[in-house]
């Protein structure tokens, strides 16, 4: 860490009450009793976490949204969300819009410190999110030439609002809908795949996550949703499960497969 990044990296401290990681290399790690975090991925459970606080170097290469999502994951509704940043290729209102674009945060206004650095920091917000989507289906529902496969895009976000809301069972209605718009959409899938888990159809969330990876070997949250979804395979299965369409306790029926 260099004599700069040491000198600012106290403006993180306030953010660190609680329970948390921080996003550091390891041997940089400046908070004793915090965990670090090193890659893309943290081991704790979804809404267990007050804070995430990330040196400069979270932001260096490609922007990284998978990296924003995963802290939204882990973080409380309220949660605290507090980065460094150094030498930023974007215009730091850009950037601070993309974190909460991108990561579902309630962002402050950026954070002048010494040497030109800045500090990002923000909240986890499900309103923030609502508004957000709310005001762009708004506006597009609004417009007397709406762009073709509105309809199929009106469903996705709908379906994405209801599931960052914890109703797997609608945003599988509407993720459905989308499919019939749009039979391809590697997104919609996988948004009915974890609509399906959310709703403990391991099944069914396991055979859409199966059909992506047909698309698209590899695809990155596919693949690790099903390893989730195929352990809970192993655990005992509740007796009866929701049809997201109908109600039924009858297997749900998975567009294209």
């Amino acid at each position: 860490m260099n004599q700069q990044t040491r000198s600012t990296v106290q403006a993180l401290a306030p953010y660190t009450q609680g329970k948390g990681v921080q996003f550091f290399p390891t041997e940089e790690a400046p908070f004793p009793g915090v965990p670090v975090q090193t890659t893309a991925e943290i081991d704790a459970p979804d809404s267990s976490l007050d804070f995430v606080v990330a040196g400069p170097h979270w932001i260096e290469g490609d922007l990284p949204t998978s990296l924003l999502q995963e802290w939204r994951r882990v973080l409380v509704e309220g949660g605290r969300l507090a980065l460094l940043v150094e030498g930023a290729t974007l215009p730091i209102d850009v950037l601070a819009r993309y974190v909460g674009r991108e990561g579902g945060f309630a962002m402050d206004n950026p954070m002048p410190l010494e040497n030109g650095s800045w500090l990002l920091k923000g909240n986890r917000s499900f309103r923030h999110c609502l508004l957000q989507v709310t005001e762009t289906l708004g506006r597009e529902i609004g417009r007397e030439d709406k762009p073709e496969g509105w309809e199929s895009e009106l469903a996705f976000s709908l379906g994405s609002l209801l599931l960052n809301a914890g109703d797997g069972q609608n945003a599988a209605i509407f993720f459905n809908n989308a499919l019939a718009e749009e039979p391809q959409s590697i997104e919609a899938m996988i948004g009915l795949g974890l609509s399906l888990g959310l709703q403990a159809n391991w099944r069914g969330a396991e055979s859409v996550l199966q059909e992506v990876l047909v698309k698209e070997p590899g695809h990155p949250i596919a693949t690790e949703w099903l390893e989730r979804f195929r352990n809970n395979l192993l655990r005992p299965q509740p007796s009866r499960v929701s049809d997201p369409i109908t109600g039924s306790a009858t297997p749900t029926q998975v567009p294209g497969l």
